[in-house]
This record gives structure tokens, C-alpha cells and sequence, in this order.
């Protein structure tokens, strides 16, 4: 039986969740309960060994930009000229647009179906060029989506300048063409073709800005739906300091430091939790939840987890019953390849959860990891009766 400490009800709790664990459904499975307030282990099941962490890698990426990035702060996307505009409106040169990194700048049909009408319209950048008196651009629009270095791999099409999370080979180029057209849509009438290039913008006058969405409202996003793509930009974003490019390696590494400085030893090679490579022990993400709670910025880090029954991944699952009430959490799941039965099927290689789950009685944070289980479904209902045996322990 897994480690467990007091009282006959948590011998009971360590009973159920040690059950669960070790389902023969689950290759490999292992977790750790710690309370909130004590910081003490209450049970543990090959906590110490390090796992796949698959999108509970966001829970260090989201304490990562609150850190280095702050709340409130936006990642802005600026328009400079080579030249002032005349009184007439006529721009002799090229509108230059460069990236702050916004991983939400898209038209609004994109924006509508993928985020609810949240995020940074292309429109509103159309309006930035016509406050600043721009009638006619007899350059080009061109793109500089240069904040970040171009890199092959793992998040190659995310880039300090984007429309529409294009993976095109080159979505420096499709943001400055979309930009382009919308602007012409507008009635700005542009003589040149869309172009994409590194600028100066010492060299350059700032004609206006669009602000994205505060970051702490990319994070909730960015948890609640488990979102790759704003997890991989806000990484690159913050390494992109002191006239750094940004990049993911630099990300990662910022990511590393700030578990490590929260007592959490990871791996990461990736921020978004693609790819097999992000490893850490269970022990280590409960430590760092811990650690999280007691710092300032816990309240908006804590609205970044899903509520369970309610809110992104969770929606669905725990409704109606006591952990909807008391469960906020990250998951994490990765699938692989496997030959069954003589054919080629999708499997879980990782189902995880972890957050906290807080209720009348006591607070605990939590982290629960299934590898390689035979069932997805098989999967999630352990983790998830794991989590009701939980929440009617604390209350």
C-alpha cells in the first residue's frame, strides 16, 4: 500500500487511491497528496519517480509568466513607417508591423470558432492605421516577426508575429498578406506586395499599437483549454529580454529555474507539454503547488486551473457531485501508436491531473499520474474516482 500519515479515515482515502494506482489497466502509475497548509506528505505511491508531465508542464509555464511577465502586462504588436504620413493621408513608405508575440491576432471568424470571439482582432489593428491618418501606403505592408529566432523545432510556426496560428512554412509572410488585405478591405489603398524582413525600430516612427489580451487572461485560456500554441508563444516571450531573441530552448530554461526556485527539479523541453521528453516526478509538481499557494501571486495562478464539472477540460467530467465544488486542475494527456490485435490503434501514453483540491475540512494539493494505461476511458475514470475519494476527504 501506498504512504500514507493519521487517521483511520486517511488509511481509507491511501486504500482507495493505492487501488486505483495500481489497476493492472495502468502500465505505470504513480501520485502524491501533500497538505496545504502543514506541507506534509499524506500519501505517496512512487511519488519520487520521475514521469511524463505532458500538459501539466503549463502549471510551471503559467507560474513562469506570472513571474517574468506579470498579470496584467500585454504582449503588444506595433506599426511603425519609415515616414510620417501627410496631412493628405498618403504613407511614402512601408507600413511596418512587428510582433510582440500576441498568439491571438487573427480575423474574427478565427477568433469566434476557436476562442469564443476572444482574443485580438485584425480589425482593431485596421483601426490603429486609420487613427493615425493612413489613407494610402504607396510602400508595402511588411512583416518583422524577428522578437523571436526562427527555429525548426518543436513550435517552429509560432512566431513573434502570426494571423490565425498559420503553420505555414512562412506565417510571418501570411500575417503581413492578411494585414494587407484587411487594410485594403478598409478602404487603405497599398501599391506594394506583402513582404516579411527584420527592421530597425530606432530607424522608424511608431504610428500606433494594439495591446493583446492581459497575460493572466492568455493563461486562463491557455490552462483551461490546455492550449498549445499561447503556452509555446508566452514561453519564447519571455526569454525574449535585453535584446534576446526569444526561443524555446531559452523558454524552457526559464522554466527550469522557476520550478527549481519553488523546490521542483523538472525537465523540459517543451512549454506547451508536447513530446515525450518533460519529465518530472509527482512529488515535484505537489511541491511546487505548495510552493505556488503561499506566494502572492497564487490567486491568479489558481484561476488559470479548470474547475472541475464546469470550466475547459474539466467541463465534463466530476459534474454534479461534491469535487465540482472543491477540484481545480491541470491535465495532461499524450497518446501513442500501439499494435493491438494486429492493428495499428491510438492509446493513452500519459493521463494525468493535478491542482488542488480545497474543502471544508482541509486543503490538499495533488498530482496523479497514469502511463501507458489500456483504456483512455479506463484511464480518466480512475483518475476521476480518485478525485471524488479526495474531495470527500476534505470535505
Amino acid at each position: 500500500m501506498g504512504f500514507f500519515r493519521r487517521s483511520s479515515n486517511l488509511r481509507s482515502l491511501a486504500t482507495v487511491l493505492t487501488r486505483e494506482l495500481d489497476d493492472p489497466i495502468f502500465q505505470d502509475s504513480g501520485g502524491h497528496v501533500v497538505d496545504l497548509e502543514s506541507g506534509r506528505t499524506l500519501f505517496g505511491l512512487r511519488q519520487a519517480e520521475p514521469r511524463l508531465m505532458a500538459s501539466t508542464t503549463k502549471l510551471f509555464t503559467a507560474g513562469a509568466a506570472l513571474t517574468h511577465l506579470g498579470a496584467e502586462s500585454t504582449l503588444t504588436t506595433r506599426l511603425f513607417s519609415e515616414q510620417l504620413p501627410t496631412a493628405e493621408g498618403i504613407l511614402a513608405g512601408d507600413l511596418i508591423v512587428v510582433g510582440g508575440g500576441d498568439p491571438l491576432l487573427g480575423d474574427e471568424e478565427f477568433l469566434r470558432r476557436r476562442y469564443g470571439g476572444t482574443g485580438t482582432s485584425v480589425e482593431r489593428l485596421v483601426q490603429a492605421v486609420t487613427n493615425a491618418g493612413i489613407r494610402q501606403i504607396r510602400g508595402s505592408v511588411v512583416g518583422d516577426g524577428t522578437l523571436f529566432a526562427r527555429e525548426e523545432h518543436p513550435a517552429r510556426h509560432v512566431t513573434a508575429l502570426s494571423f490565425n496560428q498559420s503553420a505555414s512554412p512562412r506565417p510571418v509572410l501570411v500575417a503581413a498578406t492578411q494585414i494587407s488585405e484587411a487594410l485594403e478591405a478598409a478602404g487603405v489603398s497599398i501599391q506594394g506586395s506583402p513582404a516579411a524582413r527584420r527592421t530597425r525600430a530606432a530607424d522608424l516612427h511608431e504610428v500606433g499599437a494594439v495591446e493583446s489580451l492581459p497575460i493572466l487572461d492568455l493563461l486562463t485560456i491557455c490552462g483551461h483549454e490546455s492550449d498549445n500554441v499561447i503556452a509555446a508563444a508566452l514561453a519564447k516571450r519571455m526569454s525574449a529580454v535585453d535584446g534576446t531573441r526569444g526561443s524555446t530552448r531559452r523558454g524552457t530554461r526559464i522554466l527550469e529555474r522557476h520550478a527549481a526556485d519553488h523546490g521542483a527539479q523538472i525537465t523540459v523541453a517543451t512549454a506547451s507539454g508536447l513530446g515525450p521528453e518533460n519529465r518530472c516526478a509527482p512529488q515535484a509538481i505537489t511541491t511546487y503547488l505548495v510552493a505556488m499557494h503561499r506566494s502572492p501571486l497564487f490567486p491568479s495562478f489558481e484561476q488559470t486551473l479548470p474547475q472541475a464539472g464546469t470550466q475547459g477540460t474539466l467541463t465534463y467530467r466530476l459534474r454534479n457531485t461534491r469535487a465540482a465544488e472543491t477540484v481545480r486542475a491541470k491535465t495532461g494527456t499524450l497518446t501513442e501508436w500501439r499494435e493491438v490485435a494486429g492493428r495499428r490503434v491510438r492509446r493513452p501514453l500519459q493521463d494525468s491531473l493535478a491542482g488542488y483540491c480545497r474543502g471544508r475540512k482541509r486543503s490538499v494539493a495533488f498530482s496523479f499520474v497514469n502511463e501507458r494505461a489500456e483504456s483512455r476511458i479506463g484511464s480518466r475514470a480512475g483518475l476521476d474516482r480518485m478525485m471524488l475519494a479526495l474531495a470527500d476527504w476534505c470535505g
